[in-house]
């Protein structure tokens, strides 16, 4: 791994994602954006801020940020269709909506798969040498979120994919930390962390989000409830 790779790469293994995590009371983690980054000027911009507040998701067709909307809202038991999507477009990761959603891995792009041909120019590196960065055991990446994580109160958190439970446990969990496994999720209770499905619609319908609230609810994790 050269000086230069590194180089590009910090301002994205040091970028958190979207929302506000001053106020977030329930993180979201997911695996990694589904967009690549399109300019090395994209790349660099992430130097200067580290997350973004947005104003809604108007027009967004993503099925992660619907998902996230039917589990806020019915955490607030405002549960109807008309309820989560006007969340979706006016509050959904605005200043003060209480939710911010970040990524276990720093890079967007379409697929795992997958590896940008810009990506390969820019960094010099081939998919897999990316991800064996994220194999080590003193991961600078994992490292970063978890003290994040920490630093904003280690609020309830939950991470969606299935496919990838061991490495979010290896970022967010203590060593051999005891977990119970809930019908479709799994739950770090020391750490107040719940593992999902992709947050998909066919894998993650409306009937497991109703069961992943009431699992909230049952384990006195609801934050907006006194």
């Amino acid at each position: 791994m050269t000086d230069r790779t590194l180089r590009l790469l910090a301002p994205s293994m040091h970028y958190l994602g979207y929302g506000d995590p001053r106020s977030a009371r329930v993180w979201f983690v997911g695996l990694e954006e589904p967009q690549a980054l399109c300019t090395p000027t994209a790349l660099m911009q992430r130097r200067s801020r580290s997350y973004q507040v947005r104003n809604g998701c108007k027009g967004a067709k993503t099925a992660v940020y619907i998902v996230i909307s039917k589990i806020i809202t019915g955490l607030h038991a405002q549960s109807s269709p008309a309820k989560w999507r006007e969340y979706h477009d006016y509050q959904l990761f605005s200043a003060g909506s209480a939710v911010f959603q970040t990524n276990l891995y720093p890079l967007g792009k379409r697929s795992e798969i997958h590896w940008p041909t810009n990506y390969q120019r820019w960094f010099r590196m081939s998919r897999n040498e990316y991800y064996a960065l994220f194999r080590n055991t003193a991961c600078e990446r994992f490292a970063f979120l978890r003290s994040k994580r920490a630093y904003y109160g280690n609020p309830l958190t939950i991470c969606f994919g299935k496919g990838n439970w061991k490495q979010f446990a290896r970022c967010f969990t203590d060593v051999d930390e005891e977990f119970s496994d809930e019908g479709a999720f799994r739950c770090y209770r020391r750490s107040r962390i719940i593992m999902t499905e992709f947050f998909r619609h066919t894998r993650m319908p409306d009937r497991s989000v109703r069961e992943l609230i009431l699992l909230i609810s049952r384990e006195g994790w609801n934050p907006f409830r006194t």
